[in-house]
């Protein structure tokens, strides 16, 4: 089967002690790195409304405990409120810092990109090109389950197993997985499922690759030309994209020296101490191999664009407010029970706040956004965290706004 990175995103669900509290941890040694101080203080406005001077303890002992390198940004209404950064957006050969991470840093989100894959799946239903309760085979006519509908991917209910778990390299016929192969993967092997369509909830990524591929089936263009055409562009939104692969070539591994402007990158550390490139690795090459899919991660973004971005899901700029208010509600399973976890986003009970999280070796990202006071959160590292305790806090942070 194909490697599965170790610090892939775990589900934002809502059990979890505050929004984003199942933020991604690895599964090996955690580490922090010691850098030059780099914290820089970023756009700040409405500083009557925020206490951010509590947002900036809170940020400095996140920094401190946790180990880490990052950024975070609160916004409201479209408004930056405050932002902050630390760290080092690349580092040199010996650990020196080449370029610190600044307020236009570019992020890798993991799966807090599925909110993307949803919103463009919606417009299309928007525009009446998709339905929510169609079989999945009306738009990938290989699909082999005719009781899988477009719904139960948006909201981890088909059941369909993770392709990060059942793939073998073999079903990429190039070295790069591409949405084709899960695709062809599926139909081919009549891919295994967990449970009936409905019956219950489990976080899967072939859901949201599946999705892309409708996406891209129905419009007739490619994920990342859609997504930038009808979903960023009418919020203006400039600085984020889809971004597959900082890698080309038949050979994975081969490394493009050419990425976007401001590329934040991340680092594992290696037994020995030394700081390396998460491809650069033992096994780097293989698990790099599926950083050519799109759907389930595979958008970088400036946190600055967040402040846009919560207008798609507070407002009816891409879709109705009945529409929205689905998106962001918990799913009803078969049962009559319901499941956390909307379209693409998860739901806490008793709280107008949703959120997610995503992890890829070297990133782990936040996000938070509450749609009634149109408030968000995004946080996000270049670092495994050492110790996420510190997530807690931002509970009795955002509860003061």
């Amino acid at each position: 089967m194909l490697q599965r990175p170790s610090s892939l995103c775990i589900a934002f669900h809502a059990a979890a002690l505050a929004l984003a509290l199942t933020a991604c941890r690895s599964e090996g040694e955690l580490y922090g790195v010691e850098t030059e101080d780099t914290s820089v203080a970023l756009g700040v406005s409405h500083a009557a409304v925020v206490d951010t001077a509590e947002f900036d303890l809170w940020f400095d002992e996140a920094m401190e405990r946790g180990e880490l390198m990052g950024a975070a940004l609160l916004a409201r209404e479209g408004e930056v409120l405050w932002h902050r950064a630390h760290g080092a957006a690349e580092l040199g050969p010996g650990g020196e810092v080449l370029r610190p991470l600044t307020e236009a840093s570019i992020f890798e989100l993991a799966s807090v990109g599925k909110a993307f894959t949803a919103m463009a799946v919606l417009t299309l239903v928007e525009a009446g090109e998709v339905d929510l309760e169609a079989p999945v085979a009306t738009y990938l006519p290989s699909f082999p389950y005719a009781d899988t509908r477009v719904d139960h991917l948006l909201t981890h209910t088909s059941g369909l197993v993770d392709y990060l778990e059942g793939m073998e390299p073999a079903d990429a016929p190039d070295g790069w997985v591409h949405n084709e192969d899960v695709v062809a993967w599926v139909a081919a092997e009549r891919v295994e499922r967990r449970f009936a369509p409905g019956a219950s909830y489990a976080y899967s990524n072939t859901n949201y690759v599946l999705l892309a591929s409708i996406v891209m089936a129905v419009s007739g263009q490619e994920f990342g030309d859609y997504l930038r055409e009808h979903v960023l562009e009418p919020l203006d939104i400039q600085r984020t994209f889809s971004f597959t692969t900082r890698f080309a070539g038949s050979t994975p591994g081969t490394i493009v020296t050419t990425v976007p402007g401001d590329y934040a990158f991340g680092y594992e550390r290696t037994p020995a101490g030394a700081l390396l490139l998460p491809e650069l690795m033992p096994g780097g090459e293989e698990l790099l191999s599926v950083s050519t899919v799109h759907g389930d991660g595979t958008v970088v973004a400036d946190l600055r664009d967040f402040a846009k971005w919560e207008a798609a899901w507070s407002t009816d700029v891409l879709i109705s407010d009945a529409l929205r208010e689905r998106a962001l509600s918990p799913t009803t399973l078969n049962d009559g029970s319901t499941s956390a976890y909307g379209f693409g986003w998860g739901t806490r009970a008793g709280s107008p706040w949703v959120g997610h999280s995503g992890g890829w070796p070297g990133y782990a990202t936040n996000v938070m956004f509450d749609p009634v006071s149109r408030t968000i959160l995004v946080f996000a590292v270049t670092a495994p965290v050492r110790d996420w305790s510190f997530m807690g806090e931002l509970e009795g942070l955002l509860a003061e706004l």
